[in-house]
C-alpha cells in the first residue's frame, strides 16, 4: 500500500472515529433530557403509550387504537399526531421544566423510545414488535425518502444489526421492553399476528385497555385500518408530514411480512441469525417468529 492509501486510510478512520464520538455526545444530551422530563413524569391510570421501534407498525397501531379509545373517525382528523402525541416531537418542544402531564384530556402516546428513557406510570404500555429483517427492509425504504441517502440495502441491514441505525440496537430495544424491569402494564403485540388476524388482535386490545366494543364496531375499525384505507388517508398519518420534513415516496408501501427473503442477502441473514440465537436464550417472550431466518 502506498503512502497516499494509507494516509486517505488514516483521515477516514479519523472522520469514523470522530462520527462516532459525535453521536455518542449527541445521544448522551438527549438521554439526559429523556431523564429530566422522566423524573417530571406522573403518569395517569389512562394514559396509554404506543412503542416500538420504527417501522413495526406504530402508525398502524396508533389508528386502531384511537379509534378504539375515543370514539372518533379517523377522516375527522387534520393529523393523528395532535391526538396520538409523538413523544419524541412533544418533548423536544417542551420547556426544560414542562412535562407531558401538561398536555389535557385522553392522553395517547406514540415513542420509539429506548425503555430506559420512556416516561414511566401507572398507565397502559403497548409494545408492536415486528421481525427484525421485515423491519430493517423498510425502515430502509424509509431512509430512501430522503433523496440524498446512498447505501445499498444490504449495507443498511448491517448496520442495523450491527445497531448503528437510530435510534439504536433493534435487538436490545426489543429485550428491554419484554423484559419489562419496571413491571409497568405491557401487553405485546406483533405485527404478524395482527396482520394475520386483527379482529383477535384488537379484541385483545379491547381487553387489554378496558374498552368493550362489540363485533360490528371491532368490523368497522378493521375495515378503517386496512393497508389501502390508510393510504386514501395517508396525509393525515404520515410522521414525514406530522414534522414537516421533506421526503419522496409512500410512507405506507407494501404492509407484508418476509419481504427479507427476497431482499436482503444471505451473508447478512446469517449475521443477523447469530445474534438473534444469543438474544433468544434470555428473551422472556416466544422470540421464534420475530427472529426466524427460515429462507
Amino acid at each position: 500500500m502506498n503512502a497516499y492509501a494509507l494516509k486517505l486510510r488514516s483521515l477516514r478512520a479519523v472522520a469514523i472515529g470522530a462520527n462516532r464520538l459525535a453521536r455518542r455526545c449527541h445521544q448522551a444530551s438527549w438521554n439526559a433530557r429523556w431523564q429530566r422530563h422522566n423524573a417530571a413524569y406522573r403518569g395517569a391510570l389512562n394514559d396509554l403509550f404506543i412503542v416500538g421501534y420504527p417501522k413495526s407498525g406504530l402508525t398502524w397501531m396508533s389508528a386502531l387504537v384511537f379509534q378504539l379509545c375515543t370514539g372518533e373517525a379517523l377522516e375527522g382528523l387534520t393529523h393523528i399526531g395532535t391526538r396520538v402525541h409523538f413523544i419524541e416531537s412533544k418533548l423536544s418542544s417542551l420547556e426544560p421544566s414542562g412535562s407531558i402531564d401538561d398536555i389535557a384530556g385522553t392522553r395517547l402516546f406514540k415513542t420509539h423510545l429506548h425503555y430506559r428513557n420512556t416516561p414511566k406510570g401507572p398507565g397502559k404500555y403497548i409494545y408492536v414488535v415486528r421481525h427484525g429483517l421485515d423491519v430493517a427492509v423498510s425502515y430502509f425504504h424509509q431512509h430512501r425518502r430522503d433523496p440524498t441517502f446512498r447505501a445499498s440495502i444490504d449495507e443498511f441491514a448491517t448496520a442495523f444489526i450491527k445497531g448503528g441505525v437510530d435510534p439504536g440496537d433493534w435487538f436490545e430495544h426489543l429485550y428491554t421492553w419484554v423484559d419489562n424491569r419496571s413491571s409497568l402494564r405491557l401487553l405485546v403485540v406483533s405485527y404478524e399476528s395482527l396482520l394475520a388476524d386483527p379482529a383477535t388482535e384488537l379484541g385483545r386490545i379491547s381487553r387489554f385497555c378496558e374498552t368493550d366494543i362489540d363485533r360490528e364496531r371491532c368490523d368497522e375499525i378493521c375495515a378503517n385500518t386496512t393497508l389501502s384505507a390508510l393510504r386514501a388517508i395517508e396525509s393525515k398519518l404520515d410522521p414525514f408530514a406530522e414534522m414537516r420534513l421533506s421526503g419522496t415516496g409512500q410512507f405506507f408501501r407494501r404492509g407484508t411480512c418476509g419481504q427479507w427473503r427476497t431482499s436482503i442477502g444471505g451473508d447478512v441473514r446469517d449475521m443477523f441469525r447469530r445474534k438473534a440465537e444469543r438474544y433468544s436464550t434470555k428473551m422472556k417472550w416466544d422470540s421464534a417468529s420475530t427472529f426466524d431466518t427460515t429462507p
